[in-house]
């Protein structure tokens, strides 16, 4: 259930809403703006850890 929550499909659908949403930042501080300028590769890092975190 993990693996389908933090697939990328899920992500960028989530992504979207919170665009469409003018959604703010969350509790990492990161804003929609900042998020979508951040390189994929530190997404993809950030996604593995948390994967990690939770096994």
């Amino acid at each position: 259930m993990l693996e389908q929550l933090l697939s990328r499909e899920n992500l960028l659908q989530a992504l979207k809403r919170v665009e469409a949403n003018k959604g703010s930042h969350g509790v990492d501080g990161m804003s929609v703006k900042i998020l979508t300028r951040t390189p994929r590769t530190k997404l993809a890092d950030l996604a593995a850890r948390n994967r990690r975190r939770n096994l």
